[in-house]
C-alpha cells in the first residue's frame, strides 16, 4: 500500500501527459470526427490526419491528331453549288475527288474576264499610242500657234501703219479723181457749146457731139456720187470693221496661244492618267482572273490524305456531325467558301481533346494523368496523359487540352467518340485539413488564422498556412496539429 501511494503521483503525471497528447493528435488515417456542439463553446471541429485530394471530371472526345480538315479556300468566288459528294464513312485514298461542284457560273465569269482583259488591253494600246503622238504633236502645235500669232501681230501692225492709211488715201484720191473727171467733162461740154455756136457745122453733127459730151458729164456726176458714197463707206464702215476684225484676230490668236500653253500640259496629264487608269484596270482584271482561275482549280477538292471520310469537323473538342451538312452535300446544295465540310481521319493512334475551365487550369500541367472511361463502354478504364494545354481560351473561361492515350489495335474506340476523364492533380494521404468556414483571413491579405478551443479558457487565435482547397475543405500546411479542436465560428457569435 505504501508503494502504491508512492507511485500514485507518477501514475497521475503520466495520465495527464497522455491526455494532453490525445488532446492535440489522433492516430493516422482516423476518420473525421463528427462536429460537436456545446451551448457554451459553440460548434467545433477536431482536426485529424486524413486523405486529402483534389479531383474533378471533364468530358473528352477521341480524335486523331493527324486528321485533315477539308475546305475550299476561295478568295473571289462565293457560294459553291454541289452536284454530288462522297458519303459519310467512305474510305478514300489520297488525291481522290471528294466532291463535285457546278463549274458553269465560274467558267462563264472566267470567260467574261478574259474578254474584258482583251478589250482593256486594246484600249490601253490606243491610249498609249495617243499619248506618244501627243508628246510629239503638242510641241509642234504650240510652235504653229506661236508662228500664227506672230503673223497676226505683223498683219495688224501692217494694217495700222500701211493698209489703213492707203485705204483712206485711196478713198480720197478716188473722190478727187471723180470730181476732176466731172470738171473735165463739164468744161469740155462748155467749150463744145461755145464752139458749136460759132461754127457752121450741121445741126445733126453738132447734136451728136453735144449729146456725147452731156453723157460724159452725166457719167462723171454718177461716178462722183459713187466715189463720195464709197469714201464714206470706206471711212465709216469698211475701215472700222477691218480694224476691229484685225484687232480681234490678234487678241484671239494671243488667247489661243495662251490657252494652248495651259491646256496642252493638262491634256497630256489627263491622257497620262487615263493610261495609268487603264493599266491599273488591266492589272485588276488580270488579278481577278488569276484569283478566279486559282479558285476554279481548288474546286476539284482532292483528298489530302488516305483515311475515313467524316462530314463536319472537330470544334472545341466536340464533333460537329453531318446532320446539318447532309442536305447541302446533295445536288442543288451549297457550301460556303473556307467552310470546313469534311474531315479525313487516317488510321492510327488517337488522342483525347477536352475543355478545361480556368479554375482547373493551374492543375492541368503537362504529364498529369487522368482515368478515362469511354462512353461506349463505361467499365473500360484507360490512362491518358496531358500533352498540350492552350493558354488562349477557345471559349470564354475555357481552354483546350490535348491528352495522349495508348489504345489496343483491336480497340473499338474511333475518332469522334466521347469519354469521361477523371483527374486527381493532388493527393496527400496524411493531410491536415479544416472546413472552409473555420478559416479566417486577416485584414492583411494572404494571412489566415483559426480559433483553437481550450477547455475553461478563451479560444486561442492561431496563424496557419493554407494549402490546396477542395470543395468545403482546406488543407493546412503549417500552424496546426492533429487533434486540435477548432471553432467553426468566430467567438462571441
Amino acid at each position: 500500500m505504501k508503494n502504491f501511494l508512492i507511485l500514485l503521483p507518477l501514475i497521475l503525471g503520466f495520465t495527464l501527459v497522455a491526455d494532453d497528447k490525445k488532446e492535440h493528435e489522433t492516430p493516422v488515417n482516423k476518420k473525421e470526427e463528427p462536429k460537436k456542439e456545446d451551448p457554451k463553446k459553440g460548434k467545433t471541429h477536431k482536426v485529424t490526419r486524413d486523405t486529402f485530394k483534389l479531383e474533378f471530371e471533364l468530358d473528352g472526345t477521341f480524335m486523331n491528331p493527324n486528321a485533315r480538315e477539308v475546305s475550299i479556300e476561295t478568295k473571289s468566288w462565293g457560294l459553291l453549288n454541289v452536284l454530288n459528294a462522297l458519303p459519310q464513312g467512305a474510305l478514300v485514298k489520297k488525291g481522290q475527288r471528294l466532291i463535285t461542284l457546278d463549274f458553269e457560273k465560274i467558267d462563264e465569269k472566267i470567260r467574261d474576264l478574259r474578254f474584258e482583259q482583251e478589250l482593256v488591253t486594246l484600249d490601253l494600246q490606243v491610249a498609249e499610242a495617243e499619248l506618244k503622238l501627243m508628246e510629239v504633236t503638242s510641241p509642234i502645235e504650240l510652235k504653229a500657234l506661236e508662228r500664227k500669232n506672230n503673223h497676226v501681230k505683223e498683219d495688224l501692225k501692217r494694217y495700222r501703219e500701211i493698209q489703213r492709211p492707203r485705204q483712206e488715201k485711196a478713198a480720197e484720191v478716188s473722190l478727187k479723181s471723180a470730181r476732176d473727171s466731172l470738171a473735165y467733162a463739164e468744161e469740155e461740154l462748155k467749150q463744145l457749146r461755145k464752139m458749136y455756136e460759132a461754127d457752121d457745122l450741121t445741126e445733126e453733127t453738132e447734136e451728136i457731139i453735144l449729146q456725147r459730151a452731156e453723157s460724159a458729164v452725166e457719167k462723171a456726176k454718177f461716178y462722183l456720187e459713187g466715189a463720195e458714197i464709197k469714201k464714206e463707206e470706206t471711212l465709216k464702215i469698211s475701215i472700222p470693221r477691218a480694224s476691229i476684225e484685225a484687232e480681234e484676230n490678234a487678241r484671239q490668236s494671243e488667247l489661243n496661244l495662251k490657252t494652248s500653253r495651259k491646256t496642252h500640259p493638262v491634256t497630256h496629264l489627263k491622257k497620262s492618267i487615263a493610261v495609268k487608269k487603264l493599266r491599273l484596270q488591266l492589272e485588276n482584271v488580270k488579278e481577278n482572273l488569276a484569283r478566279l482561275q486559282a479558285d476554279r482549280a481548288k474546286m476539284h477538292v482532292p483528298a489530302p490524305i488516305s483515311g475515313t471520310l467524316f462530314r463536319g469537323t472537330m470544334e472545341k473538342g466536340k464533333w460537329s456531325g453531318s446532320a446539318g451538312l447532309d442536305p447541302r452535300m446533295r445536288k442543288g446544295g451549297t457550301i460556303k467558301p473556307n467552310e470546313i465540310f469534311m474531315t479525313i481521319v487516317p488510321g492510327g493512334q488517337l488522342s483525347i481533346h477536352t475543355t478545361a475551365p480556368e479554375k482547373h487550369l493551374l492543375h492541368m500541367v503537362k504529364g498529369l494523368q487522368a482515368e478515362v472511361r469511354p462512353t461506349i463502354d463505361p467499365d473500360m478504364k484507360m490512362k491518358a496523359v496531358v500533352g498540350e494545354v492552350s493558354l488562349t481560351p477557345i471559349a470564354p473561361g475555357n481552354h483546350g487540352v490535348t491528352m495522349h492515350i495508348k489504345l489496343e489495335k483491336d480497340s473499338p474506340i474511333r475518332a469522334g467518340m466521347t469519354a469521361k476523364l477523371k483527374f486527381v492533380p493532388y493527393l496527400n494521404k496524411e493531410a491536415l485539413w479544416v472546413p472552409k468556414g473555420a478559416l479566417f483571413e486577416e485584414k492583411e491579405p494572404g494571412s489566415y488564422f483559426v480559433y483553437i478551443h481550450r477547455a475553461d479558457r478563451k479560444p486561442k487565435k492561431a496563424n496557419v498556412e493554407p494549402g490546396i482547397r477542395s470543395g468545403e475543405k482546406v488543407e493546412i500546411l503549417k500552424g496546426l496539429r492533429a487533434g486540435a479542436e477548432i471553432l467553426l465560428e468566430k467567438p462571441g457569435k
